[in-house]
């Protein structure tokens, strides 16, 4: 069972999805969203794609009605227009958190997101799950599901990358990304 956020009632949200409907629009082929009017003293033009690229994702920026600017994620936008729905997490399918086409968006509980998101910058081995043990001299598999931890000490990087891809695949599935 996939949570809501906020805690928005049907209401709140409704309201919401119409206001984003009001300004923008949203192209699937693309997934782009577009302003559909001029702002006042602003460059915002008809037609201009809104948003701007922070941390790999896209956000749009609103003012409110009392001139309080709030930033929103564009994959959230795009899910609420679309399927006026806001859940708590949504997964960029192929990793690229700027891709909001439809087709690479999906509604995942907290613990698939983590599946699917991408090695970590510290990581020294370029695969997930997969790490240089300097005591042992050895490459070692860890993975974890459900408070349970997948460790095995391997001879060689290519070992330990075949391991980890088979062990993911078999815990998470289609979320086991690479």
């Amino acid at each position: 069972m996939v949570k809501l956020s906020f805690h928005l009632g049907d209401m709140e949200i409704n309201k919401l999805r119409e206001e984003f409907m009001n300004r923008l629009s949203y192209d699937n082929e693309s997934g782009k969203l577009f302003w559909k009017k001029t702002v006042r003293y602003s460059n915002r033009r008809v037609g201009d794609e809104a948003g701007s690229k922070h941390l790999d994702y896209i956000r749009v920026k609103f003012k409110t009605d009392s001139g309080k600017s709030i930033n929103w994620l564009a994959h959230r936008i795009v899910w609420l227009m679309e399927y006026g729905e806001l859940p708590d997490e949504i997964d960029h399918i192929n990793g690229d958190k700027s891709d909001n086409r439809l087709s690479n968006l999906r509604v995942v509980e907290r613990k698939e997101n983590m599946w699917n998101k991408a090695i970590t910058r510290h990581n020294t081995s370029g695969h997930k799950n997969v790490i240089f043990d300097k005591n042992s001299n050895k490459w070692r598999v860890v993975i974890m599901k459900e408070g349970r931890c997948y460790t095995k000490t391997m001879g060689s990087l290519e070992e330990a990358i075949e391991l980890s891809d088979l062990i993911r695949s078999e815990l998470h599935g289609e979320y086991a990304r690479k």
